[in-house]
């Protein structure tokens, strides 16, 4: 079963993102007359998605182990999925000429669709979290996944417009626009069954399995703000950039090169490793980031030296699709709540809201290479700032005092648990050590386990961690 509902949740989530990306190729068919309403869609798909932040956690699954999670009726959700998707799917395949010439309707579809994608974002992790790694929120495979799903549909997009000239449809606007409406109905009604199937096979799988008392926990909220900081400044400043900080991207229309293609062969990789070291990666990965970001700034002064332009902009799409796809998952790992999770489980989605933000501010900016150098060199500052909070610093430790070193404190007590691979009783009495200091009594109260279980987990734990004592061991995570 548990096959199954990861399997769901990734159709879902590949459906979606499909339809989004194909969304694209639809718009270069617009009629004439309907030229130029792209970007007021987009706001009301944003708008669409914090509609859904309110609604799913009222509708659907929570995670488990969330304080104060309810239970929701796998009924009432399936109903509330169904409402949700048969109206998305009844106007697209009711016709372009019901719907393409009304503004209320193209409204109506944009705020559905944005509902569609927070829905399916939280389903996605939400499968991907029951039966992880034991000491983990998420599975190991959640950041691949996830990359595969995004790069999928980069490629969908990529090869559409040949697939259409060569099928003789990109010759007639009005047949290609139809077309990929009606592509976009099958590809939002795979979606909804599969989310429909999910949910089911969610709430199956949490019947059937005892649920063990869940140690409270507490979100990471500094790590979470940085990450979404993180990404959004790179959004807004590739919106100020007039999206040329990627080269795949100009304005709202794809111009994809062969660069496609490297930028996939790096995110894959380096989203596997992702998932097996988030501690490692990023202090791998961000040096790296910050060394793209500082060099941006010489992007105005070589605007005659294209090849470094591609460079540079095809390094700035592999930074751009990894910060999206890590960075969601990390957010997920992080927090530690329960209403606000589908907000957490599309925030780094949401981020690319600011790209819409360029328009607004291009009117009241210097069209100057100095203001844009001086715009480029700031945001570069603000983004090694931010990543200098989330390195661990390096430390030694004397030859002449034995004993394992400490453990840093700059993630969260959870990561350093997983890469010790504790099970997942193991990390709950490992957490009440550390974080309220109980003994072995009263642990085993808490978590319903006799006192000689509880002495066979710290035995253990102690082994894992390479310490002699529970004093040995909760000092790894006191702050030097």
């Amino acid at each position: 079963m548990k096959p199954a509902l990861r399997v769901s949740g990734f159709l879902a989530l590949f459906a979606n993102i499909l339809h989004i990306y194909l969304g694209f190729t639809q718009f270069d068919f617009l009629p004439v007359w309907a030229q130029g309403y792209q970007a007021p869609v987009y706001l009301f798909h944003f708008a669409g998605n914090i509609l859904g932040v309110f609604l799913c956690p009222l509708l659907l699954p929570l995670p488990d182990g969330a304080p104060g999670k309810k239970k929701t009726l796998p009924a009432l959700s399936c109903v509330f999925i169904a409402v949700v998707f048969l109206s998305q799917i009844v106007m697209r395949f009711a016709g372009t000429g019901l719907w393409l010439g009304s503004l209320p309707l193209r409204i109506a579809i944009a705020v559905n669709a944005g509902l569609i994608n927070t829905l399916v974002y939280g389903l996605f992790f939400l499968s991907q979290m029951h039966g992880g790694h034991e000491s983990s929120r998420t599975s190991r495979f959640c950041p691949p996944a996830l990359a595969m799903i995004l790069l999928g549909a980069m490629f969908a997009r990529y090869f559409s417009l040949p697939l259409l000239r060569a099928s003789g449809l990109a010759g007639n606007t009005d047949r290609a626009f139809a077309f990929m409406s009606a592509l976009d109905g099958w590809l939002i009604l795979a979606a909804g069954i599969c989310a429909a199937v999910c949910t089911v096979l969610l709430a199956r799988l949490r019947a059937a399995v005892k649920e063990s008392p869940a140690v409270p926990a507490q979100s990471d909220t500094g790590f979470i703000v940085r990450l979404f900081a993180m990404s959004a400044l790179f959004f807004l400043l590739n919106s100020l950039m007039e999206m040329r900080l990627l080269a795949m991207v100009s304005g709202l229309k794809a111009v994809y090169g062969f660069n496609v293609f490297l930028v996939s062969a790096a995110v894959l990789p380096l989203c596997i490793w992702a998932g097996k070291a988030e501690r490692n990666f990023y202090n791998r990965f961000l040096p790296g980031a910050i060394a793209v970001f500082i060099i941006l700034p010489c992007l105005p002064l070589f605007q005659e030296r294209p090849l470094f332009i591609l460079i540079m902009s095809t390094l700035a799409a592999i930074v751009h699709y990894t910060i999206w796809i890590v960075f969601s998952v990390s957010l997920v790992e992080h927090y530690r709540g329960h209403f606000w999770f589908y907000f957490i489980a599309v925030a780094i989605h949401f981020s690319h809201g600011l790209s819409l933000t360029g328009s607004l501010l291009h009117p009241i900016m210097p069209e100057t290479t100095e203001f844009a150098i001086l715009l480029m060199t700031i945001s570069a500052a603000a983004f090694a700032l931010l990543s200098f909070r989330l390195l661990s610093p390096k430390t030694q430790v004397p030859a002449a005092e034995p004993g394992p070193a400490p453990l840093l404190p700059s993630f969260s007590i959870d990561e350093i648990l997983r890469e010790h691979k504790l099970t997942i009783h193991e990390a709950a009495v490992a957490r009440l050590m550390i974080k309220e200091g109980l003994r072995n009594e009263k642990i085993a109260q808490r978590i319903f386990r006799s006192t000689a279980t509880v002495e066979l987990y710290a035995t253990r734990i102690y082994r894992k961690f390479s310490v002699q004592s529970r004093a040995e061991f909760i000092s790894l995570f006191v702050r030097k």
